[in-house]
């Protein structure tokens, strides 16, 4: 809950601080899927260490977290664009049903 509370809070001191309403999602985005790959990244790199022993289970939490971290990043931008890109889309539907119906 807490880790939920900053990532919210975050997202809109970041808006109002940049005056934008996009880049307050982006980080809202971004900070979620960040904590949320890094939690699953960890527990699938902990599982396979115990699984194979490869390494010292705390390298493998390090890994983990790096990897999730980063995978985390790469999820948030393209779900954030994806979602601008789907705005847009719903925007321009809605002008044209509405330019159609005025008609």
């Amino acid at each position: 809950m807490l880790i939920t509370a900053g990532v919210l809070s975050t997202s809109v001191l970041v808006g109002i601080q940049q005056k934008s309403i996009s880049k307050g999602f982006k980080t809202f985005f971004l900070g979620v899927s960040m904590v949320g790959c890094t939690i699953v990244s960890i527990i699938f790199f902990w599982f396979a260490n115990s699984v194979k022993e490869w390494w010292d289970t705390n390298i493998s939490i390090i890994i983990g977290v790096f990897c999730g971290v980063l995978d985390g990043y790469i999820l948030g931008l393209l779900m954030f664009v994806a979602l601008k890109k789907i705005i847009s889309l719903l925007q321009k539907k809605y002008q044209t049903i509405r330019s159609i119906s005025k008609s």
